[in-house]
């Protein structure tokens, strides 16, 4: 296993290690992290010698009762000090009901945890759980909007090495009327490319709102797609929805990122799209379809996967349609 890196997740599992040991007495406790590519333990003080933890012994997967709390005489670890006499084990369960990990306490005596040990390791598992979904999802959003802003910053500097450079042929041209028309046009369609972008980044990212945190509300899927329809009335949108239950996102986010996907479709001349929602497995899938393929990349789509990775989704591309998938449960 290797030893947690980022500072600010480090700097917070410190402090909750702090408040564990001050309210229950146990001689080790560490947190493992488990992911799709490595594992993870902090602190690696206590790391065991030879095999370490091994996170998929019988012992570690065992739960009493379908509880998320295992307690025992014994410890599946190799090479530990005989001096433990007691583990135990809290599983660390995400807000989708994923594992991200445990929470493994180790102590020189047996123990029996009360009523009150327990309830005060499902509290510090809780925050443990927030504090690592929080991590990741701060994590994740860093990864989009860096990504966001280079597509972004190449996307406005095309307008504005337009506007440069026709400006600079006016002056050369300034005795032909009909050239100096052209390349007011020329102007006025850059100029209107680089606002139409900073709109885009406003609507997405508005000033007011500093940390741009999602407003989770339940949201009828009708009532969206007709404000879609009435805010782009000049592109010919035909909506379906087989969606029974009401889904959950924050509404005016979802809708920016549906609008600025039609945007991106529109601007490539594609009049007629087709916007269906359904359920997929555990998510929640919009739809739009297109008859030709769009795959060129603008601010339109970038600013909407980020919107739509914000709330733990993605945004996949076929030939034909755009998909926002999103996961299908409730606060």
């Amino acid at each position: 296993m290797q030893s947690i890196t980022n500072k600010s997740l480090k700097k917070s599992l410190t402090l909750i290690n702090s408040l564990l040991t001050k309210n229950l007495d146990f001689a080790y406790t560490q947190t493992i992290l488990l992911n799709e590519l490595q594992e993870l333990i902090y602190p690696d003080t206590y790391q065991t010698t030879s095999s370490n933890f091994d996170y998929n012994d019988s012992i570690l997967s065992k739960t009493v009762h379908n509880e998320r709390i295992y307690t025992s005489n014994s410890h599946p670890f190799k090479g530990f000090s005989s001096e433990i006499k007691s583990y135990t084990k809290i599983s660390l369960i995400s807000s989708t009901e994923t594992t991200l990990g445990f929470l493994v306490l180790l102590d020189t005596k047996e123990r029996n945890l009360s009523t009150l040990d327990i309830s005060l390791l499902k509290e510090f598992a809780q925050i443990l759980t927030d504090t690592i979904e929080k991590h990741e999802e701060n994590q994740r959003i860093q990864e989009v909007f860096a990504d966001f802003m280079h597509k972004a910053i190449h996307d406005l500097k095309n307008p504005l090495t337009s506007i440069s450079l026709t400006s600079e042929l006016l002056k050369r041209k300034a005795e032909d009327p009909k050239m100096v028309i052209s390349f007011c046009e020329r102007l006025e369609k850059a100029n209107h490319r680089l606002l139409s972008n900073l709109e885009k980044l406003k609507s997405a990212f508005p000033v007011e709102d500093n940390n741009f945190k999602l407003v989770i509300n339940e949201i009828h899927i009708e009532d969206l797609f007709n404000e879609v329809k009435s805010t782009i009335n000049n592109v010919n949108i035909i909506t379906e929805n087989h969606i029974e239950n009401n889904i959950y996102a924050d509404y005016h986010r979802l809708k920016e990122a549906i609008i600025l996907l039609v945007g991106h479709i529109y601007s490539n001349e594609n009049t007629d799209i087709k916007v269906n929602a359904y359920t997929r497995e555990n998510e929640a899938i919009i739809e739009i379809a297109h008859k030709e393929n769009v795959d060129s990349p603008s601010t339109s789509l970038t600013i909407s996967k980020m919107l739509v990775e914000m709330h733990g989704g993605s945004v996949e591309i076929t030939s034909n349609s755009h998909y926002i998938c999103l996961p299908l449960n409730t606060p």
